[in-house]
């Protein structure tokens, strides 16, 4: 089988980049052709913001060019991972112009969501879900804090949907989570035509009853990802034990500062994979503390590879990955700092009563879940229905990921 992956780099590396990588590296180890047409938001720095604005909605270069490449090429299926901004849309028309299928992994909430987050100033948010024009993003500014930049995101979802790129030229959609679909379907799109398959994590970790007596937070440091209430209750709260801060962002000052005068609180910058498995395994568990609605939680995946439980808030797909007492311990994020503090006590007790037991359900769950072989068997079914004419959410794949 002939594939092209199509990705839009950000400036920033992320885990979409991550996931897309994985993926190419998957296929082609099972043999298949696999070519990965990639983007890069870096030529936007030449551009002003008319030229940004155009492109954002319809990039004619990159629709030419791809159009171009996909008759010269001429492969059985397009996996669009990220077309914002540069790509555009516009190469979901090329795909079928050139009578190529074309499904799309929802990585984020971009259709609905001018910023792709659902989130305002650290927060969720559902404002501009099912509105035929994302008014709110732009008094609010959500993109980029700027009116300009938010009506760019807001009319790019409007003139796609009017023009039914995402409701009538994607063949199907990859929804990593069943909150990522659900969210998808209330912004519009058939549910018959999304998928749930998580992300999954290469090579499994080790699983080792001995932990070095820290939790471990790991990813960008920002507000959104609850750093910041995390440092509040370690500054309010003397009983909490030792914590280590994995990561790039800009609460990374307050972090180091925090470290200078607390012993329990420790940083290290973002490393490459090799290292940060050896954290994974150092450390007793993992905290997940976002505040706003991630898709999926890769962090949660790779910890459990490590045999490792997770503390994270409920609702959102958090949920679907975790279970309370089980693998990892669920607080209510409405209960604030106090909820997540408990969350640790409570996780720091189920470790000392019976560390095996927990320890070999998370990985367990990855093998079962989260695992590359698993995936790739799941990925290679979703293209064959689309290759053979099957809606890809009448596959029952769904049935699989659920906990048992």
């Amino acid at each position: 089988m002939k594939i092209v992956l199509f990705h839009n780099y950000y400036q920033l590396p992320g885990g979409e980049d991550c996931v897309v990588q994985a993926e190419q590296k998957l296929l082609q180890s099972h043999g298949h052709d696999v070519d990965l047409y990639a983007v890069k938001n870096k030529t936007l720095e030449n551009f002003n913001f008319f030229k940004k604005f155009k492109s954002t909605l319809w990039n004619q270069d990159c629709y030419h060019l791809f159009l171009s490449y996909l008759k010269k090429e001429k492969p059985d299926i397009i996996h669009l991972h990220n077309d914002f901004p540069l790509a555009s849309p516009a190469i979901i028309h090329a795909a079928h112009v050139a009578g190529v299928p074309i499904i799309q992994t929802l990585h984020n909430y971009r259709q609905m969501c001018a910023n792709g987050l659902l989130s305002r100033k650290g927060k969720a948010c559902e404002e501009c879900i099912g509105k035929n024009f994302g008014w709110p993003a732009i008094v609010h500014k959500c993109y980029r804090d700027g009116y300009l930049a938010s009506f760019a995101g807001a009319m790019r979802n409007f003139v796609h949907y009017k023009k039914k790129t995402w409701t009538q030229l994607i063949h199907g959609f990859i929804a990593p989570t069943e909150f990522v679909k659900q969210k998808y379907v209330d912004s519009g799109i058939d549910p018959s035509h999304i998928i749930v398959k998580p992300h999954f994590v290469e090579k499994p970790g080790t699983v080792s009853a001995k932990g070095g007596g820290f939790g471990l937070v790991i990813g960008r440091l920002t507000p959104e990802k609850g750093v910041d209430q995390i440092l509040e209750i370690y500054d309010s709260d003397k009983t909490l034990p030792p914590i280590k801060f994995v990561g790039r962002g800009p609460l990374k000052n307050h972090i180091e500062e925090m470290a200078s005068k607390d012993q329990r609180i420790s940083f290290e910058p973002w490393a490459d994979a090799s290292v940060l498995a050896q954290l994974y395994d150092a450390c007793d568990y993992v905290i997940c503390a976002a505040r706003v609605y991630e898709t999926f939680g890769r962090v949660i995946a790779e910890a459990f590879s490590h045999g490792k439980p997770v503390v994270c808030p409920s609702g959102g797909a958090f949920e679907e990955l975790v279970e309370d007492h089980l693998t990892g311990c669920i607080y209510d994020p409405n209960a604030g700092g106090q909820g997540l503090s408990q969350a640790i006590k409570r996780m720091t007790q189920l470790l000392k009563q019976s560390p095996q037991t927990i320890q070999q359900r998370c990985y367990e769950t990855y093998r079962r879940r989260f695992s590359a072989e698993q995936n790739y068997h799941f990925l290679i079914k979703i293209y064959r229905d689309v290759l053979s004419g099957k809606l890809v959410g009448s596959t029952g794949l769904t049935v699989e990921y659920k906990a048992a």
